[in-house]
């Protein structure tokens, strides 16, 4: 369909609002504002409700003239997405500090609710063990990318943003204070997966047990949380959520954690899903396992989880559980793990599982 300007000058307004929130490519939206006054009153805060921000100087340049227009362009902006290039791309001059400053000026969009990172994909870093730490040989550019946009958000919080969405994230412990006004926080981790760099492992467990720990305290609002991890994680050692609520969460979705019933200290996955039972409206499961240490002893198994689930979640309405390859529930592959190595290694538990409880598959159906 071919849409003159004449054309839709003599439209009602909101007809042709209705038009625009139609078309889904951007540079046709901005097209649609040079018309007319009035297609452009209809068209601007369409155009300008989502600014993308790219890995390169010019992206960043335009986001920043944004920032320093007025109000009647500012407000429109509700949430801004950064995608970064590929590892294979590089932009021709480096656009960190460029970035950082744009990052840093969030705050001149004051309707911004929405905030998404996709940082690149694969793992680029080169270290090297030296005794019990991992020492950095070469960090790449995409590592440096990342701390200093943390760094640019942390110096003036954006105090609208209520979902954030990190993607591919290194350590990084200078973004705290962005969290505090968060609802909505996503964090997907990135690491090396190959089994035999063990003493990696270790440090990829520091990681989930301090950085992470402590973006869930700072984000006292959240009421969705989602935590994906590429590698098992959350037993050995256990996540310090020792005494961490959140008042308000009422969705919370885990990828590739381990749940140990059994634990006592009350910092573990299963122990902080219960903590949150007077709120907790959905659950999502993906891929997690029950742990039975290096002997292995599986005295904690997912018939425990499940009676503890039906016992204290009462207004849990819709819970979601998949297996390690992705498959649904009604498949009832329910995974187990053992320690390797007394270190932070895991391998699937295949042997059968004896249970002197009641049924996995009749609690799990019970439950469900």
């Amino acid at each position: 369909m071919s849409l003159s300007p004449t054309f839709m000058t003599v439209l009602p307004f909101d007809l042709v609002e209705l038009i625009a929130k139609e078309i889904e490519d951007d540079p046709s939206i901005f097209n649609l504002r040079l018309v007319s006054k009035s297609v452009n009153s209809a068209v601007t805060p369409l155009a300008l409700r989502v600014v993308v921000v790219r890995d390169s100087i010019e992206s960043a340049s335009a986001v920043s003239f944004l920032q320093d227009c007025d109000g009647s362009v500012t407000s429109h902006v509700r949430e801004v997405i950064f995608r970064g290039y590929s590892p294979g791309n590089r932009p021709e001059e480096e656009p960190r500090d460029a970035l950082r400053a744009t990052f840093s000026r969030l705050n001149k969009f004051p309707n911004l609710h929405t905030l998404r990172l996709d940082f690149h994909v694969l793992w680029e870093e080169s270290v090297r063990q030296q005794w019990t730490r991992l020492v950095p040989e070469k960090l790449s550019r995409f590592y440096h990318l990342q701390t200093a946009i943390f760094a640019g958000l942390a110096e003036n919080p954006p105090r609208s943003l209520i979902s954030l969405l990190l993607h591919n994230i290194y350590k990084e412990k200078n973004f705290h204070r962005v969290l505090e006004p968060v609802q909505n926080l996503e964090i997907r981790v990135l690491s090396e997966p190959d089994d035999e760099v063990w003493f990696e492992k270790r440090f990829l467990a520091v990681f989930w047990r301090q950085s992470v720990a402590l973006m869930v305290r700072a984000a006292t609002s959240l009421t969705s949380l989602t935590l994906r991890g590429d590698q098992p994680v959350g037993v050995n050692p256990p996540l310090s959520f020792q005494g961490a609520t959140l008042p308000h969460l009422t969705s919370l979705v885990l990828h590739q954690f381990m749940l140990d019933p059994m634990l006592s200290v009350g910092s573990g996955v299963f122990a902080f899903i219960l903590r949150h039972k007077a709120t907790l409206t959905h659950l999502e499961l993906h891929g997690c396992t029950i742990d039975g240490g290096e002997v292995p002893e599986f005295l904690g198994q997912w018939h425990t989880i499940f009676t503890r689930f039906e016992q204290e979640l009462r207004f849990l309405r819709s819970f979601v559980f998949e297996n390690r390859d992705g498959n649904p529930s009604q498949s009832l592959e329910f995974g187990y793990t053992r320690l390797v190595y007394e270190e932070y290694d895991y391998e699937t538990w295949k042997e059968p599982i004896h249970s002197a409880g009641p049924s996995i598959l009749g609690r799990f159906k019970l439950f469900a």
